[in-house]
């Protein structure tokens, strides 16, 4: 394995905690100069960053993972969903246009896109509007700047399974999606799932009568809608747009997010090819599913005062002075 090989492995797995220079001339058996080359190397093509701590100690990160605010990098975190089609599209258009480099990381849960927002590895976090409240206001060190869409899931009926179970996503829109739709159903359980190809498979599999699915898995499901968001949550937002508190009167990312309000909708063809890889759908049922979604959708202090009150969360002004910046 060549050195470039070993220090983008090693880098990986470092993720936000990066490695000391001299750790790794110590720990690979390279010399100074060999080392020293390939991280210039490595550092001109913008893969890494290097920053001098305490004065002496030179401390390198992959760009992906560096803890700080670089104004030539853009990382936007969200979860596998077509959701964030637009907002993605439209910071590329701005990247671009500037001269940053974006990056878009997907995961699997949003507790973990959160934590990474709030140590610095990432500028947004696309994420389920519930989950960026609940966090922000533990944690109070991200805020949430506006909301991504409306819409776009729903649940869903196994004609062929009666055993009353529903599974949905942990801490998320859709856990109260089920349980607004649990009021009016005899359910027998609620049950939980961190990837939802494999609850796809569970639910078509007759391991649960419900489940609650967005897109654009909705969009090639087997069963019965029983219920969309926009029936059950009204026009509450999905997901939001959160940034760190650091980064809370940050210009590039305040007039992102200014330009995705005001924006038409718009979806370019590179960032629906990126989502329907992540989500392992077609393009063409990727693009599809965006018709699912309610785009245009407003949401401000008295939006998310509501928000807090139908999640039974008291709606106290001085924590949504903190948690929510209007821009």
């Amino acid at each position: 394995m060549s050195l470039r090989d070993v220090l983008l492995r090693e880098l990986k797995r470092a993720r936000g905690l990066g490695i000391d220079q001299f750790q790794i001339e110590e720990m690979m058996g390279f010399s100074k100069s060999t080392v020293s080359e390939a991280l210039k190397d490595l550092e001109e093509k913008g893969i890494i960053k290097r920053r001098t701590i305490g004065g002496k100690i030179k401390h390198v990160w992959l760009a992906e993972y560096y803890p700080y605010y670089d104004e030539k990098l853009l990382r936007i975190g969200c979860l596998r969903s077509t959701e964030y089609v637009k907002f993605v599209s439209v910071a590329k258009n701005y990247s671009e246009s500037k001269g940053i480099d974006l990056i878009v990381r997907f995961y699997d849960d949003a507790i973990s896109l959160m934590n990474d927002l709030s140590q610095g590895l990432l500028e947004f976090a696309l994420a389920p509007i519930f989950t960026e409240i609940i966090y922000s206001i533990s944690n109070r060190n991200s805020i949430i700047l506006g909301a991504v869409a409306s819409g776009g899931s729903g649940v869903y009926k196994n004609v062929n399974c009666n055993c009353g179970k529903i599974l949905t996503s942990e801490s998320s829109s859709m856990m109260i999606l089920a349980r607004e739709f649990a009021k009016t159903r005899k359910i027998s359980e609620i049950a939980i799932f961190k990837d939802p190809r494999r609850a796809i498979k569970d639910y078509e599999s007759f391991k649960a009568e419900y489940i609650v699915i967005w897109e654009p898995y909705a969009s090639k499901i087997m069963g019965e809608k029983m219920a969309s968001f926009s029936d059950v949550l009204d026009s509450f937002p999905c997901c939001g747009i959160s940034v760190s508190e650091n980064n809370r009167e940050n210009r590039t990312l305040i007039e992102i997010v200014r330009l995705y309000k005001r924006s038409r909708f718009t979806a370019r063809e590179d960032v629906i090819d990126i989502f329907a890889k992540s989500t392992s759908v077609s393009p063409k049922t990727a693009k599809a599913s965006l018709e699912n979604y309610i785009w245009d959708i407003k949401f401000y202090r008295s939006d998310l005062k509501k928000y807090l009150e139908f999640i039974g969360y008291p709606p106290i002004e001085e924590i949504i002075e903190k948690i929510y910046e209007e821009v």
